[in-house]
């Protein structure tokens, strides 16, 4: 019967951990957390694109997309923000073809880890705003966030259990 805040959001097709405020006395503070990029956070992704690098880290600014007003792109230099997104290959298979990896955003920004996947060449399954193979269902998920408490300090770490993430997230 409480009310729920939400000092930060997934994007709607997005899966996985979210931290939400179950009291004003919280929001602002877990709210200030995201702002000040004081949340460690870990996705997992699926591409149907063979990965052969190990870690890659996509420092492409982004921008609003021209051809419509929610989606972004990547534009390089001059970018309206900057972005950083590191990724690490978890798994590869040969037959489907698919490359499961985790996604660390270093910066927030809207769409970041669908733009900066798209920019490598390796669109996130699903994906149907940037070029990812058609799948009812995004394939990228939130499994992992770190952060200390914003009152008391205390370090806490949160993981999606497992029987909770879909199948190909299972890895």
């Amino acid at each position: 019967g409480e009310a729920v805040h939400m000092p930060s959001r997934l994007d709607n097709a997005t899966q996985g951990l979210v931290v939400v405020s179950t009291s004003r006395r919280m929001h602002r503070p877990l709210q200030l957390l995201f702002e000040r990029r004081e949340i460690q956070k870990t996705y997992r992704l699926a591409t149907a694109v063979h990965v052969a690098w190990e870690s890659l880290e996509n420092s492409m600014s982004i921008a609003m997309d021209p051809r419509h007003p929610i989606l972004r792109c990547a534009t390089g230099e001059g970018g309206t923000w900057q972005a950083r997104t590191s990724f690490q290959v978890r798994s590869r298979c040969s037959s489907p073809q698919l490359t499961i990896l985790d996604a660390i955003p270093l910066t927030g920004r809207t769409h970041q880890i669908r733009v900066h996947a798209a920019h490598l060449n390796i669109p996130i399954i699903g994906d149907n705003f940037y070029g990812g193979a058609p799948d009812p269902d995004l394939h990228l998920a939130s499994i992992d966030l770190k952060f200390r408490h914003p009152l008391s300090g205390q370090a806490l770490h949160f993981s999606a259990p497992l029987t909770l993430l879909p199948a190909w997230a299972r890895t």
